[in-house]
């Protein structure tokens, strides 16, 4: 499984981004996903709640990962 991607900016600099897989425990779909990028110490963008699953919520972050979602898209997509 795939869980970041790298991309270059438009400046030359290289970031990361990482998905990670969040839970509460208490929710009907407790699976949801997180998204930063690790460089530039933005507060990470959260899809809670949204997998029943979490094999769902990892066939998830391998799409976003292979079609490189940025973070500040990621509730538009899932």
């Amino acid at each position: 499984m795939r869980e970041n991607f790298k991309f270059t900016t438009e400046y030359g600099d290289e970031n990361t981004v990482k998905f990670t897989i969040v839970k509460d425990e208490d929710a009907e779909r407790p699976y949801g996903i997180s998204a930063v990028i690790c460089e530039t110490g933005e507060k990470p963008t959260v899809a809670s709640e949204r997998y029943f699953t979490y094999a769902e919520a990892i066939a998830v972050i391998d799409m976003l990962c292979r079609y490189q979602v940025m973070p500040c898209t990621l509730c538009d997509i899932i």
